[in-house]
Protein backbone atom coordinates (compact mmCIF):
# COMPACT_ATOMS: atom_id res chain seq x y z
CA UNK A 1 0.00 0.00 0.00
CA UNK A 2 2.85 2.26 0.70
CA UNK A 3 4.04 1.76 -2.60
CA UNK A 4 0.69 2.81 -4.29
CA UNK A 5 0.79 6.43 -2.43
CA UNK A 6 4.20 6.70 -2.87
CA UNK A 7 3.02 6.21 -6.92
CA UNK A 8 0.46 8.29 -6.69
CA UNK A 9 2.77 11.23 -4.96
CA UNK A 10 4.46 10.71 -8.25
CA UNK A 11 1.74 11.20 -10.68
CA UNK A 12 0.54 14.16 -8.98
CA UNK A 13 4.17 16.06 -9.22
CA UNK A 14 3.92 15.09 -13.11
CA UNK A 15 0.47 17.21 -13.85
CA UNK A 16 2.55 19.88 -14.94
CA UNK A 17 5.08 17.72 -16.83
CA UNK A 18 2.73 15.83 -18.99
CA UNK A 19 3.60 17.17 -22.12
CA UNK A 20 6.62 18.05 -21.48
CA UNK A 21 10.50 16.25 -22.12
CA UNK A 22 12.62 14.26 -19.39
CA UNK A 23 14.77 17.15 -19.11
CA UNK A 24 11.80 19.16 -17.20
CA UNK A 25 11.59 16.36 -14.80
CA UNK A 26 13.49 17.02 -11.36
CA UNK A 27 15.53 13.70 -11.25
CA UNK A 28 16.80 14.55 -7.24
CA UNK A 29 13.16 14.55 -6.52
CA UNK A 30 12.30 11.29 -8.23
CA UNK A 31 15.80 9.99 -6.86
CA UNK A 32 14.05 8.87 -3.61
CA UNK A 33 11.52 6.40 -5.33
CA UNK A 34 12.34 3.26 -5.87
CA UNK A 35 12.02 1.39 -9.07
CA UNK A 36 8.86 -0.65 -8.04
CA UNK A 37 7.45 3.19 -6.58
CA UNK A 38 8.22 4.42 -10.19
CA UNK A 39 6.91 1.03 -12.16
CA UNK A 40 3.72 1.84 -9.95
CA UNK A 41 3.66 5.24 -11.23
CA UNK A 42 3.99 4.14 -14.59
CA UNK A 43 0.95 1.80 -14.52
CA UNK A 44 -0.94 4.94 -12.86
CA UNK A 45 -0.02 6.92 -15.79
CA UNK A 46 -0.67 4.60 -18.19
CA UNK A 47 -4.59 3.38 -16.42
CA UNK A 48 -4.97 7.32 -16.29
CA UNK A 49 -4.19 7.11 -20.21
CA UNK A 50 -1.32 9.99 -19.71
CA UNK A 51 1.48 8.21 -22.12
CA UNK A 52 3.72 11.40 -22.10
CA UNK A 53 3.88 11.20 -18.11
CA UNK A 54 4.26 7.94 -18.47
CA UNK A 55 7.21 8.46 -21.05
CA UNK A 56 8.70 10.90 -18.33
CA UNK A 57 8.39 8.70 -16.03
CA UNK A 58 9.92 5.68 -18.16
CA UNK A 59 12.68 8.06 -18.98
CA UNK A 60 13.56 8.70 -15.16
CA UNK A 61 13.08 4.96 -14.76
CA UNK A 62 15.62 4.22 -16.61
CA UNK A 63 18.09 6.45 -15.72
CA UNK A 64 17.88 5.61 -11.89
CA UNK A 65 17.49 2.26 -12.75
CA UNK A 66 19.05 1.54 -15.94
CA UNK A 67 19.02 -2.53 -15.66
CA UNK A 68 15.23 -2.81 -13.81
CA UNK A 69 13.04 -5.26 -15.87
CA UNK A 70 9.75 -4.12 -14.84
CA UNK A 71 10.69 -0.63 -15.88
CA UNK A 72 12.26 -1.79 -18.60
CA UNK A 73 9.06 -3.54 -19.32
CA UNK A 74 6.99 -0.50 -18.88
CA UNK A 75 8.93 1.14 -21.35
CA UNK A 76 8.25 -1.34 -24.28
CA UNK A 77 4.38 -0.83 -23.33
CA UNK A 78 4.71 2.93 -23.14
CA UNK A 79 6.17 3.20 -26.60
CA UNK A 80 3.38 1.01 -27.92
CA UNK A 81 0.75 2.99 -26.41
CA UNK A 82 2.65 6.14 -27.74
CA UNK A 83 2.41 4.53 -31.32
CA UNK A 84 5.81 5.31 -31.71
CA UNK A 85 7.92 2.76 -33.59
CA UNK A 86 11.27 3.78 -33.52
CA UNK A 87 11.03 4.31 -29.65
CA UNK A 88 9.50 0.83 -29.79
CA UNK A 89 11.93 -0.22 -31.38
CA UNK A 90 14.72 1.05 -29.08
CA UNK A 91 13.10 -0.24 -26.16
CA UNK A 92 12.80 -4.07 -27.08
CA UNK A 93 16.95 -3.76 -28.14
CA UNK A 94 17.33 -2.41 -24.44
CA UNK A 95 15.65 -5.29 -23.48
CA UNK A 96 17.44 -7.55 -25.52
CA UNK A 97 20.36 -5.99 -24.37
CA UNK A 98 20.01 -6.12 -20.67
CA UNK A 99 18.68 -10.25 -21.20
CA UNK A 100 17.41 -11.25 -24.24
CA UNK A 101 16.06 -14.39 -22.12
CA UNK A 102 13.76 -11.89 -20.87
CA UNK A 103 11.54 -10.77 -23.54
CA UNK A 104 8.68 -13.08 -23.80
CA UNK A 105 7.57 -15.28 -26.74
CA UNK A 106 5.11 -12.81 -28.41
CA UNK A 107 7.23 -9.99 -27.33
CA UNK A 108 9.68 -11.25 -29.97
CA UNK A 109 6.92 -11.59 -32.68
CA UNK A 110 5.82 -8.37 -31.79
CA UNK A 111 9.46 -6.93 -32.15
CA UNK A 112 9.92 -8.77 -35.25
CA UNK A 113 7.11 -7.60 -36.93
CA UNK A 114 7.86 -3.69 -35.59
CA UNK A 115 10.91 -4.13 -37.47
CA UNK A 116 9.02 -5.80 -40.67
CA UNK A 117 6.80 -2.65 -40.83
CA UNK A 118 10.09 -0.26 -40.25
CA UNK A 119 11.78 -2.34 -43.11
CA UNK A 120 14.57 -3.26 -40.77
CA UNK A 121 14.52 -6.79 -42.30
CA UNK A 122 18.71 -7.73 -41.68
CA UNK A 123 17.50 -6.98 -38.13
CA UNK A 124 14.42 -8.72 -38.04
CA UNK A 125 15.95 -12.19 -39.13
CA UNK A 126 18.93 -11.68 -36.67
CA UNK A 127 16.12 -11.21 -33.58
CA UNK A 128 14.40 -14.31 -34.92
CA UNK A 129 17.50 -15.98 -34.38
CA UNK A 130 17.49 -15.08 -31.35
CA UNK A 131 13.60 -16.56 -30.77
CA UNK A 132 14.64 -19.20 -32.84
CA UNK A 133 16.80 -20.45 -29.92
CA UNK A 134 14.72 -19.69 -27.25
CA UNK A 135 11.42 -20.46 -28.58
CA UNK A 136 12.05 -22.93 -31.35
CA UNK A 137 10.52 -25.87 -29.91
CA UNK A 138 7.56 -24.18 -28.24
CA UNK A 139 4.17 -25.50 -28.91
CA UNK A 140 2.62 -21.44 -29.64
CA UNK A 141 5.57 -20.39 -32.03
CA UNK A 142 5.23 -21.20 -35.72
CA UNK A 143 9.20 -20.80 -36.52
CA UNK A 144 7.96 -21.79 -40.49
CA UNK A 145 6.08 -18.91 -40.62
CA UNK A 146 8.43 -16.11 -39.13
CA UNK A 147 11.00 -17.47 -41.23
CA UNK A 148 9.01 -17.31 -44.66
CA UNK A 149 7.68 -14.19 -43.20
CA UNK A 150 11.28 -12.24 -42.54
CA UNK A 151 13.16 -14.69 -45.73
CA UNK A 152 10.43 -13.00 -47.52
CA UNK A 153 10.70 -9.42 -47.07
CA UNK A 154 14.44 -9.64 -46.72
CA UNK A 155 14.88 -11.34 -50.28
CA UNK A 156 12.35 -8.18 -51.44
CA UNK A 157 14.62 -5.57 -49.95
CA UNK A 158 17.48 -7.24 -51.32
CA UNK A 159 16.16 -7.32 -55.10
CA UNK A 160 15.07 -3.66 -54.70
CA UNK A 161 18.90 -2.56 -53.54
CA UNK A 162 19.89 -5.18 -56.97
CA UNK A 163 17.75 -3.20 -59.48
CA UNK A 164 18.24 0.09 -57.83
CA UNK A 165 22.07 -0.53 -58.83
CA UNK A 166 21.68 -1.15 -62.41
Amino acid sequence: MEAWIAAQKIIEQQVEFDALTFSNLDLEQLMKYSAEDLTLAIRAAIAESRFNAAESLVNAGLSLHPENIEILNQAVRTASLLSDDLLLIKRYEEIIGFDYRCLTLSGYERFINTLIINKKYKRAQSVLDIAIALYGEHPEFNKRYWERKVSRYLSRSQTNISKNDQ
